[in-house]
């Protein structure tokens, strides 16, 4: 029962991450501000049914450097709350609380029920219809039609390319339906090495895979954004290469195969859906040379005219000050917003937050979290597991050193899941291994007695 309640509440989450957005739209404000923490309220869930479960041996890989890295985050807490006492708690769960999506994944997924599992990557990659549904929906209306304005009736027209609006589809903006479409590599990962659900309504079993990549094809091309097409085209490669890397030929057929379906998706996505493809197409020309460059200026050199105002310190100027909504929180906050303190990159927004030391400690989280994933996937180049563990790695190692994960909870969250996914498949495996070994050596007794 208790995995029941820890699959309830990622069931949860998930919808919420997906479709936040567009219920945000319906909402009057304290309802809509009430919707946007309940990220945060689930994952307190969890917490709270950690604690009183207990810590168990399984997610011990997960909590151990938790918990080190949550002590070592100490001096910067006391440095955030002598500055303002509510970005604490707001700057503090960034980085510290959604760690507890990756303790939910390995205890909602028992290893002797893999069918769990496979009903939950069925259920990640389906969700890429919807969403694809209401992108394409957005491409064939004005720019001022409700459902293509941001939370509250503000207007998105700005983020366009070629005549084109981005599309942000059930997202509050485009840049969250990006770290939805880069996480789905190992939402079609894990579908694509289960399969599909043994017991299903007769209109969900016939939906065809094709269908799935089709959409998820269109769907990565019709945001016009190069973190969307670029990010999951890094992550597939990264998967490849990993399954490469495995030796095991089966893995690497696997892999080719979905290869060809993505790039028959795109040929036919371009055939079916041009108007998709234009915004990116556009944005991504020479003509706007120009405007690229300032983009990755702004990204990744903006914040260094912040520098004449706060150099570098040790311990930064508080955690959560760089975050989404934090200056609606904090005035300590908006003072800095104010001022055009801001950037895109993660590496100087954690160096501005919590100073050196954050970027020690966060980066040295995040680093060993790559590696110990990577380690386990190399030892699942044997199993049947092998390419949805790769597939979740390379979104692992492509977010894990590039991501905001401190300071935009979705790409946190995705992060995490695919984490605690890595040791789920690993458990799996190992239980399966002792299975065969115990039938082994009950058959071998059978014989002697025999």
């Amino acid at each position: 029962m208790k995995a029941l309640y820890w699959r309830r509440l990622l069931y949860l989450l998930v919808l919420i991450l997906v479709f936040e957005g567009l219920v945000r739209k319906f909402l009057p404000s304290l309802l809509s501000q009430a919707l946007f923490f309940a990220k945060d309220g689930l994952c307190l869930l969890m917490l709270a049914l950690l604690l009183r479960e207990g810590v168990k041996k399984s997610v011990l890989v997960i909590v151990m450097p938790w918990l080190l890295f949550g002590a070592l985050c100490f001096p910067v807490l006391v440095r955030t709350f002598t500055l303002d006492p509510i970005l604490v708690f707001f700057g503090g769960k960034q980085y510290l609380l959604f760690v507890i999506v990756a303790v939910a994944a390995i205890r909602a997924f028992p290893p002797d029920q893999p069918e769990h599992l496979r009903r939950f990557g069925y259920f990640l990659a389906l969700l890429i219809l919807p969403t694809s549904a209401v992108a394409l929906l957005q491409l064939g209306l004005p720019a001022n039609h409700w459902i293509n304005q941001g939370i509250g009736g503000s207007d998105l027209s700005g983020f366009s390319g070629g005549g084109l609006l981005r599309v942000s589809s059930t997202f509050a903006f485009v840049a969250q339906y990006n770290m939805f479409l880069n996480a789905m590599v190992f939402g079609i990962g894990l579908h694509y090495t289960f399969g599909k659900p043994r017991k299903l309504p007769a209109l969900m079993q016939s939906i065809p895979f094709v269908l799935i990549i089709l959409a998820y094809v269109i769907s990565v091309f019709s945001t016009g954004s190069r973190t969307s097409v670029m990010g999951s085209a890094l992550i597939f490669a990264m998967a490849g290469l990993l399954a490469l890397f495995g030796h095991q030929g089966r893995t690497a057929q696997k892999m080719l195969g979905l290869g060809v379906l993505v790039v028959a998706g795109y040929f036919g996505g371009q055939w079916l859906k041009p108007d998709a493809f234009i915004a990116y197409e556009q944005r991504s020309s020479g003509e706007l040379g120009e405007q690229l460059e300032g983009r990755f200026a702004h990204a990744f050199l903006n914040w260094q005219h912040g520098l004449r105002d706060a150099p570098p310190t040790f311990f930064g100027y508080g955690l959560g000050v760089m975050s989404n909504g934090s200056q609606q929180l904090s005035p300590y906050a908006r003072g800095w917003r104010e001022r055009g303190t801001w950037g895109e990159a993660d590496l100087p927004n954690t160096l501005f937050e919590g100073g050196w030391w954050l970027v020690l400690t966060w980066m040295g989280l995040r680093i060993y979290i790559i590696v110990i994933c990577l380690s386990t996937c190399a030892r699942l180049r044997a199993s049947k597991y092998h390419l949805a563990a790769c597939a979740a790695c390379g979104y692992i190692v492509v977010t894990g050193l590039t991501g905001a994960l401190g300071i935009q909870p979705p790409h946190s969250i995705w992060f995490w899941l695919a984490v605690g996914l890595v040791f789920t498949l690993s458990r799996m495996h190992r239980w399966e291994a002792l299975e065969v070994k115990r039938k082994t050596a009950s058959n071998l007794n059978q014989y002697e007695q025999v």
